[in-house]
């Protein structure tokens, strides 16, 4: 069983990082579905940080899970990683 994560951290002075989840929670059943999805919600995370310019860096992934694990557990695995995204500099903000 497997859920996807993510880590993501402010790129300012001071910035911090924080881990989540899928809300509501989705397990699994592989691994490559599990990828897939994380896929998704990295392109979609990308597109986000570019149409907003936000200063953020993340990595999206996949945690194995046993049937007893409680979220929040550090099983990690393969994750999908991502280099920072800077903010694009505009010309017409005021």
């Amino acid at each position: 069983m497997w859920k996807v994560f993510a880590i993501f951290c402010v790129l300012l002075p001071g910035g911090e990082c924080e881990k989540k989840y899928e809300y509501p929670e989705i397990i699994y059943n592989t691994k490559e579905e599990c990828l897939i999805k994380a896929q998704y919600k990295a392109d979609e995370m990308i597109k986000f940080i570019e149409e907003s310019g936000s200063a953020l860096s993340f990595n999206i992934g996949c945690e194995k899970q046993k049937a007893e694990d409680s979220p929040g557990l550090n099983n990690k695995d393969d994750k999908l990683n991502y280099d920072n995204r800077k903010r694009k500099p505009t010309s017409n903000r005021a």
